[in-house]
């Protein structure tokens, strides 16, 4: 483990401000009357078409999943928390290092901010996803999914704001090999949000955010699927993640220890202090983002920031080896670090002893709490001294003048933004629409646009499945899989206007990814007492190529299914062809009096490939209901 002062990585496309006024135009429109509207674009103008009436005209009306409306309608300062998204949670850190890159070189980046192993964003979305809205318990409530819906939006307003900003600054944000392309991003993106009008400043936590954060964001217990995630070569280089990693570290020395000694106690108590920290540290972060990004001064608070991360100091350095039950033992910490690689923790203390706040804000951004808080407050008369400039390699050189009049098209006289006429907002708050939508509305949208049959969403969200770095440029069509309208460029191009920095293809064919197919699913039911169920039954296929999303089997199933000693047949037509299978998740959703079952198999198949078999001749009942099987041999 290795910690470091300073990291050439991304800053923010939208600023906060930004982010949440776009994603409230977005909720204003669900909200009003469940519905939200998508209007034609003109090609001829690159603005909404107006009817003979003078008005927009609309492509149509389309219906909110209602469990994210109602998520938007009793918890909207949940909601605009999670549109802090990755910016402020779990930490600014483990945000900005590893949830925003891409986890390897991908197209529409060239590398500047590559988290090198790490898992890239759309895992991290999809997991907030299923925990919020497949799951049970305590993460999956209105408010949890009132925040990961906001985190989604954050994640759309990314793919149109990066590809905006990039356009000009040339490339994503980084000091490599000076931080020229750092100012503009700076300049470029502050320039922009002074122009929008404020948003609602009220967010929140309660209501079970906060354990939501820590359980799914932060908690990353070895061989969970969130430990899987919070890895990568910037784990280092962060918070939540770094702190897991240590956590899990002295956990599986504590467990290989036969005969414990006075350091394993010493270890189970610096556990304890992780742990204990790593609790507190959603309510840090939500706290630590208003003080410094997200506040109606529009300025950077550092007096309330210092305030927040110096209460939090005590915890921190006990997190990082003194722990508070056998106070300052530093033998005993630099014979557990030695012994565990771990002395690069004694710098990290250094740093953190000398100013927290530093610490944080620079290796998130680059910059000092003091450089960030007046890039945050550049005057407008900045702009033409950095981008009234020769270009860096692949960027615009442009004047306020002009980046006025074409990329913000602001009346001579002042104002606000108009989002409807600026393209990278306007397809913000689109893809944002597009988020709120059930699967089967978002295909009712694909057939009013034309689509061939076979060009549909599989995935549970129009948001999953696509963005491989947070960013980069032009993520919803440039990578092997595309976000589901940008398969379809003509329907494409009647929903998104064109917006600079766009790789939009010139002839509108339907693009690589499209290929449906029909799955055969044989379900066999135990021969044991009571084997059948009449609970609700569903299945996720897995294979090389991603997943088909979940599918409920009993309309699928003719008569009375799933009964003892039963084998039923049905077919997913038309879903996601996933490759090679490698696995298949069947749950139950313990619902009806009779809702045990005991499952002997499910088999699948489809044309051109051989029958896979997946075992399982378990029961799914009571705190069991979801079963994840293998292919059999």
């Amino acid at each position: 483990m290795c910690i470091l002062p300073f990291a050439s990585q991304p800053a923010l496309a939208w600023k906060p401000k930004t982010h949440v006024y776009l994603a409230e135009e977005a909720m204003k429109d669900a909200n009003d009357d469940g519905l939200v509207t998508f209007y034609e674009v003109d090609p001829t103008t690159n603005q909404l078409r107006k009817g003979v009436d003078g008005k927009p005209v609309k492509i149509g009306d389309y219906m909110v999943d209602p469990r994210i409306l109602e998520a938007l309608r009793r918890y909207p300062d949940q909601f605009r928390a999670g549109v802090l998204g990755p910016d402020a949670f779990p930490d600014i850190l483990t945000g900005q290092q590893i949830i925003h890159p891409a986890g390897k070189l991908t197209t529409g980046e060239t590398g500047v901010d590559v988290n090198k192993n790490g898992p890239g964003p759309d895992p991290w979305l999809r997991h907030l996803w299923v925990a919020a809205y497949t799951g049970k318990g305590p993460d999956a409530t209105p408010a949890t999914r009132a925040f990961v819906a906001g985190f989604l939006a954050h994640a759309a307003g990314d793919l149109y704001g990066h590809t905006c900003v990039n356009y000009y600054t040339g490339d994503a944000f980084n000091f490599q090999t000076e931080p020229k392309n750092a100012i503009r991003h700076i300049v470029v993106e502050g320039y922009f949000d002074k122009y929008v009008p404020a948003p609602t400043y009220k967010t929140s936590i309660g209501d079970g955010v906060d354990g939501f954060i820590h359980r799914q964001m932060i908690a990353g217990r070895p061989g969970t699927p969130l430990a899987q995630l919070l890895t990568g070569d910037n784990v280092k280089l962060t918070l939540a993640a770094q702190f897991t990693a240590l956590r899990n570290t002295l956990y599986a020395d504590v467990r290989a220890t036969a005969i414990p000694t006075p350091l394993t106690w010493y270890q189970k108590a610096w556990i304890a202090d992780i742990d204990a920290g790593l609790e507190k540290l959603p309510k840090v972060s939500h706290e630590l983002a208003l003080a410094l990004m997200f506040n109606p001064t529009g300025k950077a608070d550092l007096a309330k920031a210092r305030e927040i991360l110096d209460a939090f100091k005590p915890a921190l350095m006990s997190m990082a080896g003194l722990p508070d039950a056998v106070g300052k033992t530093v033998v005993a910490f630099e014979t557990v670090a030695k012994a565990l690689g771990l002395v690069a923790l004694q710098d990290f203390i250094k740093q953190v002893k000398l100013s927290v706040l530093n610490h944080v804000t620079k290796s998130a951004t680059g910059l000092t709490a003091e450089e960030l808080a007046k890039a945050l407050l550049a005057d407008a008369t900045e702009f033409d001294k950095w981008m009234d400039q020769p270009p860096l390699d692949y960027g615009k050189r442009i004047t306020r003048k002009e980046f006025d009049e074409k990329e913000l098209k602001l009346d001579p006289k002042g104002g606000w933004i108009d989002y409807r006429r600026v393209p990278p907002a306007y397809n913000t708050v689109a893809m944002i629409k597009l988020s709120f939508l059930a699967k089967d509305e978002v295909n009712r949208l694909m057939a009013k646009l034309g689509a061939p049959a076979g060009v549909l969403l599989t995935e549970d969200n129009a948001m999953l499945g696509f963005a491989e770095t947070l960013d980069g440029s032009n993520q919803w069509r440039v990578n092997d899989k595309q976000m589901v309208i940008a398969r379809y460029p003509a329907g494409y191009g009647r929903v998104f206007m064109k917006q600079n920095g766009e790789d939009r293809p010139t002839n509108p064919k339907v693009l690589p990814g499209a290929l449906n197919v029909d799955y055969v699913l044989t379900i066999k039911t135990s021969d044991k007492s009571l084997a059948g169920t009449d609970a609700g039954v569903f299945v996720t296929i897995v294979g090389k190529d991603g997943s088909t999303g979940e599918h409920k089997l009993n309309d699928l199933v003719t008569g009375n299914a799933f009964e003892r000693n039963q084998t039923d047949t049905c077919t997913l037509k038309n879903v996601k062809d996933v490759g090679e299978l490698s696995g298949l998740t069947v749950r139950s959703d313990g619902k009806n009096p009779a809702a045990g079952w005991h499952l002997e198999y499910i088999t699948v198949a489809r044309k051109g490939r051989p029958t896979v078999r997946f075992d399982c001749n378990q029961w799914l009942e009571d705190d069991k209901l979801s079963k994840t099987l293998k292919p059999k041999p």
